[in-house]
C-alpha cells in the first residue's frame, strides 16, 4: 500500500539523507536504462547535490507544493512543483516541476505518475496555466512530449553542474 503526504512548505523538505537517497537511486536506474552519462560523470553530480553541499528548500520558493509517497514509512518517491517561472519565481500563472522520482522497484505501483498526477491537480487548482519541466535525461523529452509538454528550443543552465537541459512547457486548461 502507497501513502502519499503533501505539503505546501518548501522550508519543510529539506535535502535530508533519505530524499538524496531516493533522488541517487531513480537517476542511476534511469541512466542504466538510457546510457546518458558515464557512471563517474553521474556520480560527479550527484555529489554535488548530497545534503551537505546543498539544501533544496532553500532554493524553491516557500509554497512550493511537495508530494512524498510512502511505503510502510520508507520514502517512495517524491516530486516537488514550485510556483513561478524558473528563472522569475514570482510569476503567478507559471509552475515548474522542479523534480520528480520514484524507486525504481516502486514502478508497477504507478509511483511517478501518480506523483505527477497530484503536482498537475495541484497547479489546476490554484489558477496556474502552464507547467515548465527541464527533463535530466534529453532522451526524456518524447516521455515529456507524450505527457503534453513542449520544447521550448531553450536550454536552461544547472547552477550547480553548468549541464545544461531543455526547457519544455505544459499548458493547462482552466
Amino acid at each position: 500500500m502507497i501513502e502519499y503526504r503533501v505539503t505546501t512548505a518548501g522550508s519543510l523538505v529539506c535535502m535530508s539523507e533519505a530524499v538524496y537517497q531516493l533522488i541517487s537511486e531513480s537517476l542511476q536506474h534511469t541512466n542504466q536504462r538510457l546510457k546518458v552519462y558515464e557512471p563517474e560523470d553521474l556520480a560527479s553530480i550527484l555529489r554535488l547535490h548530497r545534503p551537505d553541499k546543498v539544501k533544496i528548500a532553500s532554493e524553491l520558493p516557500e509554497d512550493t507544493h511537495t508530494v512524498m509517497a510512502y511505503s510502510h514509512d520508507a520514502l517512495a518517491g517524491i516530486g516537488f512543483l514550485a510556483n513561478g517561472k524558473h528563472e522569475e519565481l514570482n510569476h503567478k500563472d507559471y509552475a515548474f516541476l522542479a523534480g520528480l522520482y520514484a524507486r525504481p522497484d516502486y514502478g508497477k505501483f504507478l509511483v511517478g505518475p501518480k506523483i505527477f498526477g497530484m503536482l498537475l491537480g495541484y497547479a489546476k487548482e490554484h489558477g496556474v496555466k502552464t507547467v515548465q519541466a527541464f527533463p535530466f535525461f534529453p532522451k526524456r523529452v518524447r516521455q515529456y512530449a507524450k505527457l503534453g509538454f513542449r520544447a521550448t528550443g531553450r536550454m536552461i543552465p544547472d547552477k550547480h553542474t553548468g549541464l545544461k537541459y531543455p526547457e519544455m512547457e505544459l499548458q493547462l486548461q482552466s
